[in-house]
């Protein structure tokens, strides 16, 4: 008997537990031309400007939101940003700001092994163009989705592109030297 009444006390408070604490209640309004039975009844709405968990969390990762959609990383160094812009659109500015020689890290082979392959690329083997213009739409790909995450530091940038669901992983580390930025490495971990 006394375990049927504590495994009926244990339901009961696992029932009320999940009902959800934080949903907004309706509210209770009379129009002004309306008998006093007549009542409107109306959800409260949330506050929208109240930032919620997984904002925050994203807003921590430097990850914006659009409709709850993720979007590109919040602004991380303002110079860095300004960079960042001209290097994704301008070939010969792509160039000049990749220092010589780039390291870049990649699996030797992602399906067979695990060594890491470290390769320097000297001026006359540079890809012609590194593009990251779809980086702002690459969660609405059909296939091989990924979102950015940056790590920013003052004079040190690590800028992500994540796969959603896929093996991609990428980091192509920027620093500052002097007062120019800099591409230096490459670590391509993608499966």
């Amino acid at each position: 008997m006394n375990s049927k009444f504590l495994y009926i006390l244990f339901v009961l408070v696992a029932i009320i537990s999940c009902k959800d604490s934080k949903a907004p209640e309706a509210t209770i309004t009379q129009t002004e031309d309306a008998k006093e039975e007549e009542r409107i009844v109306k959800p409260a709405i949330a506050d929208p400007k109240k930032e919620t968990e997984f904002e925050a969390l994203l807003r921590s990762k430097h990850i914006a939101l659009k409709d709850s959609i993720l979007l590109t990383p919040a602004p991380c160094i303002d110079d860095f940003e300004k960079f960042f812009e001209r290097f994704a659109s301008d070939s010969v500015f792509q160039k000049d700001h990749i220092h010589i020689p780039l390291e870049k890290k990649y699996y030797d082979d992602p399906y067979e092994s695990v060594e890491i392959i470290t390769a320097y690329i000297y001026e006359n083997k540079l890809p012609n163009y590194m593009d990251f213009s779809q980086d702002k739409e690459a969660m609405f790909k059909e296939v091989d989705k990924y979102y950015i995450e940056k790590e920013c530091t003052d004079n040190r940038v690590v800028y992500k592109n994540m796969g959603y669901d896929n093996g991609i992983y990428c980091e192509y580390v920027f620093k500052k030297i002097g007062d120019k930025w800099y591409l230096t490495n490459i670590l391509d971990l993608s499966t």
